[in-house]
This record gives structure tokens, C-alpha cells and sequence, in this order.
């Protein structure tokens, strides 16, 4: 059996809406603020963002993406590129490092810089 490129990118597709739904009820849980703010369409505007974003800082494995979704949540899309969120920048732009380790360096700093969070995490959702 051959399987064509058209039906390999349309597993492609299918993966990442599945991922994209699964991301979209992570969030709006752990951030119902955002969703109630801005509704169901510019969540999932948000996460594509975030997915692509992710990808471009060379963050391949679904656990690390999820993560950077989730600090675009609660320190505010632009959190890369902010002043505010400069502790990022150094982890991101490492290309020295493997993804999952910048993303755990990522995440350790953002604990310790959590005074720049825009949409903390609810605390009943802390998944």
C-alpha cells in the first residue's frame, strides 16, 4: 500500500485540530479568564499562534509546545518578545540545547519571575 503526500498531510491535519482542541480545553480550565474575555474564536486564534511560535523556537515534542501555549497564556501573547518577560529570551533563542531542557529552564524561570503574570493560573484548575 501506497500512502500519498496528500494523505500524509491530511494526518498531519487531523493530529494537529486534535492537539488544538485538546490544548483549547486545557487552557480555557486553567485560565477561564481568557476564555471569558475573548471567547472560544481568539482562544483558538491564540493557540495556533502559540503552536506556530513553538515551532519556530525549534520546540517540536507536543509536551513543549503545550508549555509555551501555556506561558502565552499567562504572561500575555507577546511574552517572548516583551520587556516584561525578558527572562524568557536567553532559553528560547539557545539553539544549544534540546527543546524539552530549554523548556524546563523556561518554566523554572518562570516561576521565579511569576510578578509579570497577566492571567495566573486558577487555582481550583491546576492541572
Amino acid at each position: 500500500m501506497t500512502i500519498r503526500q496528500a494523505q500524509l498531510a491530511a494526518f498531519g491535519n487531523v493530529a494537529r485540530m486534535s492537539f488544538e482542541q485538546r490544548l483549547q480545553n486545557h487552557l480555557t480550565a486553567r485560565y477561564p479568564r481568557v476564555g471569558e474575555r475573548f471567547g472560544a474564536k481568539r482562544v483558538n486564534e491564540l493557540i495556533a499562534l502559540g503552536i506556530d511560535r513553538a515551532r519556530k523556537y525549534g520546540f517540536k515534542v507536543e509536551a513543549d509546545v503545550a508549555n509555551y501555549c501555556d506561558l502565552m497564556f499567562r504572561f500575555g501573547p507577546e511574552f517572548d518578545r516583551g520587556v516584561r518577560s525578558s527572562w524568557a529570551r536567553p532559553h528560547l533563542n539557545n539553539r544549544n540545547e534540546a527543546g524539552s531542557l530549554r523548556m524546563q529552564r523556561i518554566l523554572v524561570a518562570a516561576q521565579q519571575n511569576r510578578q509579570f503574570e497577566i492571567n495566573p493560573p486558577s487555582e481550583r484548575n491546576m492541572a
